[in-house]
Protein backbone atom coordinates (compact mmCIF):
# COMPACT_ATOMS: atom_id res chain seq x y z
CA UNK A 1 0.00 0.00 0.00
CA UNK A 2 0.97 3.70 -1.12
CA UNK A 3 -0.28 6.61 0.90
CA UNK A 4 -0.44 10.19 -0.46
CA UNK A 5 -1.86 13.18 1.57
CA UNK A 6 0.27 13.30 5.09
CA UNK A 7 -2.11 15.70 6.93
CA UNK A 8 -4.97 14.79 9.77
CA UNK A 9 -6.91 12.28 7.54
CA UNK A 10 -4.05 10.80 5.97
CA UNK A 11 -1.94 10.44 9.57
CA UNK A 12 -5.37 8.35 10.44
CA UNK A 13 -5.32 6.39 7.57
CA UNK A 14 -1.73 5.78 8.29
CA UNK A 15 -2.12 4.65 11.88
CA UNK A 16 -5.08 2.14 10.88
CA UNK A 17 -3.41 0.63 8.04
CA UNK A 18 0.39 0.04 9.08
CA UNK A 19 -0.19 -3.12 11.23
CA UNK A 20 -2.18 -5.24 8.81
CA UNK A 21 -0.67 -4.04 5.39
CA UNK A 22 2.57 -3.08 4.44
CA UNK A 23 3.48 0.77 3.96
CA UNK A 24 5.32 1.24 1.12
CA UNK A 25 5.45 5.27 1.18
CA UNK A 26 3.55 7.73 3.22
CA UNK A 27 4.05 11.23 1.85
CA UNK A 28 2.00 14.59 0.72
CA UNK A 29 0.96 15.98 -2.47
CA UNK A 30 4.42 16.42 -3.70
CA UNK A 31 4.73 12.47 -3.94
CA UNK A 32 7.82 12.19 -2.91
CA UNK A 33 9.57 8.92 -2.80
CA UNK A 34 6.29 7.47 -4.32
CA UNK A 35 6.38 3.86 -5.89
CA UNK A 36 4.37 2.10 -9.13
CA UNK A 37 5.16 -1.88 -8.01
CA UNK A 38 2.37 -1.12 -5.13
CA UNK A 39 -1.20 -3.09 -5.21
CA UNK A 40 -2.99 0.14 -3.97
CA UNK A 41 -2.36 3.60 -3.35
CA UNK A 42 -4.39 5.87 -0.96
CA UNK A 43 -4.71 9.04 -2.40
CA UNK A 44 -6.24 11.62 0.62
CA UNK A 45 -4.33 14.67 -0.22
CA UNK A 46 -6.35 18.05 -1.11
CA UNK A 47 -9.61 17.81 -3.42
CA UNK A 48 -7.83 19.81 -5.73
CA UNK A 49 -4.87 17.57 -5.92
CA UNK A 50 -7.34 13.92 -6.84
CA UNK A 51 -7.42 14.33 -10.13
CA UNK A 52 -3.82 14.44 -11.29
CA UNK A 53 -2.59 12.12 -9.09
CA UNK A 54 -5.41 9.59 -9.65
CA UNK A 55 -4.30 9.91 -13.23
CA UNK A 56 -0.57 8.76 -12.42
CA UNK A 57 -1.53 5.89 -10.36
CA UNK A 58 -4.00 4.58 -12.99
CA UNK A 59 -2.10 4.91 -16.02
CA UNK A 60 1.17 3.35 -14.43
CA UNK A 61 -1.54 0.15 -13.46
CA UNK A 62 -1.90 0.75 -9.49
CA UNK A 63 -5.70 -0.02 -8.11
CA UNK A 64 -6.31 3.74 -6.50
CA UNK A 65 -8.68 4.25 -3.30
CA UNK A 66 -9.23 8.28 -3.02
CA UNK A 67 -10.80 10.23 -0.61
CA UNK A 68 -14.14 12.36 -1.54
CA UNK A 69 -14.94 13.73 -3.51
CA UNK A 70 -12.70 12.56 -6.50
CA UNK A 71 -12.12 14.94 -7.93
CA UNK A 72 -13.60 19.02 -8.14
CA UNK A 73 -15.62 18.35 -11.22
CA UNK A 74 -18.11 15.85 -12.26
CA UNK A 75 -16.36 15.67 -15.61
CA UNK A 76 -13.05 14.77 -14.39
CA UNK A 77 -14.63 12.12 -12.36
CA UNK A 78 -15.83 10.70 -15.56
CA UNK A 79 -12.55 10.88 -16.79
CA UNK A 80 -10.73 8.90 -14.19
CA UNK A 81 -13.69 6.35 -14.59
CA UNK A 82 -12.81 5.62 -17.80
CA UNK A 83 -9.46 5.17 -17.66
CA UNK A 84 -9.35 3.18 -15.25
CA UNK A 85 -11.63 0.70 -16.92
CA UNK A 86 -9.34 0.98 -20.08
CA UNK A 87 -6.48 0.15 -17.85
CA UNK A 88 -8.31 -3.01 -15.97
CA UNK A 89 -7.78 -1.21 -12.97
CA UNK A 90 -9.81 -0.58 -9.38
CA UNK A 91 -10.83 2.71 -8.61
CA UNK A 92 -13.12 3.68 -5.47
CA UNK A 93 -14.03 6.51 -3.55
CA UNK A 94 -14.15 6.50 -0.15
CA UNK A 95 -17.91 6.04 1.23
CA UNK A 96 -16.95 5.11 5.31
CA UNK A 97 -20.18 5.53 6.32
CA UNK A 98 -21.80 2.97 4.63
CA UNK A 99 -20.15 0.25 6.54
CA UNK A 100 -22.02 2.12 9.56
CA UNK A 101 -23.95 -1.01 11.48
CA UNK A 102 -27.45 0.95 11.50
CA UNK A 103 -26.54 1.93 7.76
CA UNK A 104 -26.47 -1.80 7.22
CA UNK A 105 -29.08 -2.73 9.04
CA UNK A 106 -31.63 -0.04 7.19
CA UNK A 107 -30.24 -1.00 3.75
CA UNK A 108 -31.45 -4.90 4.62
CA UNK A 109 -35.11 -3.64 5.63
CA UNK A 110 -37.79 -3.72 3.26
CA UNK A 111 -40.01 -1.24 4.75
CA UNK A 112 -40.57 2.00 2.39
CA UNK A 113 -38.97 5.30 3.62
CA UNK A 114 -41.45 7.62 3.02
CA UNK A 115 -39.32 10.64 4.42
CA UNK A 116 -35.53 11.07 6.22
CA UNK A 117 -33.49 13.93 7.91
CA UNK A 118 -29.88 14.19 8.13
CA UNK A 119 -28.65 16.17 11.44
CA UNK A 120 -24.99 16.55 11.42
CA UNK A 121 -23.01 19.09 14.08
CA UNK A 122 -19.41 19.11 14.61
CA UNK A 123 -16.81 21.71 14.89
CA UNK A 124 -14.63 22.02 11.84
CA UNK A 125 -12.29 23.13 9.75
CA UNK A 126 -13.13 25.72 6.63
CA UNK A 127 -10.13 24.19 4.50
CA UNK A 128 -12.86 22.74 2.22
CA UNK A 129 -16.57 23.59 2.12
CA UNK A 130 -19.57 22.08 3.37
CA UNK A 131 -20.98 19.83 0.73
CA UNK A 132 -17.59 18.00 0.13
CA UNK A 133 -16.24 17.94 3.91
CA UNK A 134 -20.01 17.03 5.53
CA UNK A 135 -23.20 17.44 2.83
CA UNK A 136 -21.26 14.91 0.54
CA UNK A 137 -21.55 11.40 3.04
CA UNK A 138 -25.27 12.49 3.63
CA UNK A 139 -25.72 12.30 -0.05
CA UNK A 140 -24.34 8.67 -0.82
CA UNK A 141 -26.16 7.69 2.38
CA UNK A 142 -29.54 8.31 0.77
CA UNK A 143 -28.82 6.87 -2.06
CA UNK A 144 -27.53 3.78 -0.70
CA UNK A 145 -30.58 3.13 1.36
CA UNK A 146 -32.27 4.40 -2.20
CA UNK A 147 -34.26 7.20 -0.47
CA UNK A 148 -35.60 9.17 -3.44
CA UNK A 149 -33.61 12.47 -3.82
CA UNK A 150 -35.89 14.02 -6.24
CA UNK A 151 -37.52 17.28 -6.04
CA UNK A 152 -36.23 21.12 -6.49
CA UNK A 153 -33.80 22.16 -3.60
CA UNK A 154 -35.64 24.24 -0.95
CA UNK A 155 -33.28 26.02 1.45
CA UNK A 156 -34.71 27.08 4.64
CA UNK A 157 -30.92 28.37 6.09
CA UNK A 158 -27.81 29.03 3.68
CA UNK A 159 -24.91 30.50 5.96
CA UNK A 160 -21.25 29.52 5.59
CA UNK A 161 -21.15 27.45 8.30
CA UNK A 162 -24.55 26.28 8.47
CA UNK A 163 -27.07 25.35 6.21
CA UNK A 164 -30.57 23.63 6.52
CA UNK A 165 -32.35 22.41 2.97
CA UNK A 166 -35.03 20.15 1.36
CA UNK A 167 -34.25 17.78 -1.50
CA UNK A 168 -38.14 16.94 -1.86
CA UNK A 169 -39.09 14.80 1.53
CA UNK A 170 -35.34 14.49 2.74
CA UNK A 171 -34.29 17.10 4.81
CA UNK A 172 -30.58 18.10 5.65
CA UNK A 173 -29.17 20.32 8.43
CA UNK A 174 -25.71 21.45 9.18
CA UNK A 175 -23.53 23.38 12.05
CA UNK A 176 -19.88 23.19 11.67
CA UNK A 177 -19.40 25.65 14.90
CA UNK A 178 -20.73 23.55 16.89
CA UNK A 179 -18.96 23.29 20.18
CA UNK A 180 -20.71 21.07 22.31
CA UNK A 181 -19.69 17.67 21.49
CA UNK A 182 -20.40 15.96 17.95
CA UNK A 183 -24.58 15.35 16.52
CA UNK A 184 -24.77 13.31 13.46
CA UNK A 185 -28.14 11.70 13.28
CA UNK A 186 -30.74 9.79 10.81
CA UNK A 187 -34.52 10.39 11.57
CA UNK A 188 -36.17 7.65 8.79
CA UNK A 189 -40.37 7.49 9.55
CA UNK A 190 -39.98 9.35 12.80
CA UNK A 191 -37.30 6.97 14.03
CA UNK A 192 -34.09 8.17 14.87
CA UNK A 193 -30.71 6.34 14.48
CA UNK A 194 -27.47 7.98 16.27
CA UNK A 195 -24.66 7.38 13.38
CA UNK A 196 -21.81 8.32 15.91
CA UNK A 197 -19.83 5.47 16.36
CA UNK A 198 -16.83 4.07 17.84
CA UNK A 199 -15.80 1.02 16.01
CA UNK A 200 -13.53 1.69 13.47
CA UNK A 201 -15.14 2.35 10.41
CA UNK A 202 -11.83 2.84 8.48
CA UNK A 203 -10.19 -0.66 9.11
CA UNK A 204 -13.60 -2.32 8.41
CA UNK A 205 -13.85 -0.57 4.77
CA UNK A 206 -10.17 -1.09 3.94
CA UNK A 207 -10.15 -4.67 4.66
CA UNK A 208 -13.33 -4.93 2.48
CA UNK A 209 -11.58 -2.66 -0.80
CA UNK A 210 -8.24 -4.52 -0.48
CA UNK A 211 -9.93 -7.94 -0.33
CA UNK A 212 -12.15 -7.36 -3.45
CA UNK A 213 -15.21 -7.64 -1.01
CA UNK A 214 -17.16 -4.45 -2.49
CA UNK A 215 -18.98 -3.81 -5.64
CA UNK A 216 -16.65 -1.20 -7.38
CA UNK A 217 -19.03 -0.66 -9.60
CA UNK A 218 -21.81 0.22 -7.39
CA UNK A 219 -19.20 2.94 -5.53
CA UNK A 220 -18.40 5.01 -8.55
CA UNK A 221 -22.07 4.67 -9.85
CA UNK A 222 -23.09 6.26 -6.30
CA UNK A 223 -20.18 8.31 -6.29
CA UNK A 224 -20.79 10.64 -9.11
CA UNK A 225 -24.20 10.58 -8.91
CA UNK A 226 -23.21 12.49 -5.53
CA UNK A 227 -20.90 14.72 -6.56
CA UNK A 228 -23.71 15.62 -9.69
CA UNK A 229 -26.19 16.70 -6.56
CA UNK A 230 -23.07 18.65 -4.72
CA UNK A 231 -22.61 20.43 -7.84
CA UNK A 232 -26.03 21.06 -8.34
CA UNK A 233 -26.31 22.36 -3.98
CA UNK A 234 -23.43 24.55 -5.10
CA UNK A 235 -25.32 26.54 -6.92
CA UNK A 236 -27.04 27.82 -4.54
CA UNK A 237 -24.28 28.88 -2.42
CA UNK A 238 -24.65 32.17 -0.69
CA UNK A 239 -22.29 35.33 -2.24
CA UNK A 240 -20.26 37.83 -0.19
CA UNK A 241 -19.54 41.32 -1.11
CA UNK A 242 -15.86 42.52 0.31
CA UNK A 243 -15.70 46.57 0.20
CA UNK A 244 -11.66 47.41 -0.22
CA UNK A 245 -8.31 45.69 -2.52
CA UNK A 246 -5.91 46.30 0.54
CA UNK A 247 -4.07 43.42 1.89
CA UNK A 248 -6.75 42.42 4.19
CA UNK A 249 -9.52 42.43 2.08
CA UNK A 250 -7.48 40.80 -0.70
CA UNK A 251 -6.63 37.85 1.63
CA UNK A 252 -10.26 37.51 3.27
CA UNK A 253 -11.64 37.08 -0.34
CA UNK A 254 -9.24 34.36 -0.75
CA UNK A 255 -9.78 32.70 2.00
CA UNK A 256 -13.62 32.96 1.86
CA UNK A 257 -13.18 31.68 -1.68
CA UNK A 258 -11.70 28.51 -0.46
CA UNK A 259 -14.79 27.41 1.59
CA UNK A 260 -16.65 27.54 -1.54
CA UNK A 261 -17.93 30.77 -1.56
CA UNK A 262 -18.77 33.46 -4.10
CA UNK A 263 -16.68 36.60 -3.70
CA UNK A 264 -16.99 39.80 -5.36
CA UNK A 265 -14.26 41.89 -3.95
CA UNK A 266 -14.87 46.18 -4.59
CA UNK A 267 -12.47 48.52 -4.36
CA UNK A 268 -12.86 52.44 -5.29
CA UNK A 269 -9.38 52.99 -7.19
CA UNK A 270 -10.74 50.67 -9.77
CA UNK A 271 -13.25 51.73 -12.89
CA UNK A 272 -14.79 48.23 -12.29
Amino acid sequence: IGIIGNGYFGKKIYMTLKTNYDICFFTGHEMQGIRYDVEWVVIASSTTSHYEICKQFIKNKVNVFVEKPMTTSYEKSIELVSLAKHNNVNLYVDDIFVYNHEIRKLSSNDERIESAKFTWFKNGSFTDNIYNNLVYHDIYIALFLKIPLTGPVKFLLNHVHKKQFRIGNVEFEYDRLFTTGKIKRLLINKMEYDLNTSVNLLELMFGQVFNGEVDFDENIQRSLQTQQIIEQLKQNTPTVAIVGGGIFGVTAALELSKSGLRVELFEKKLNN
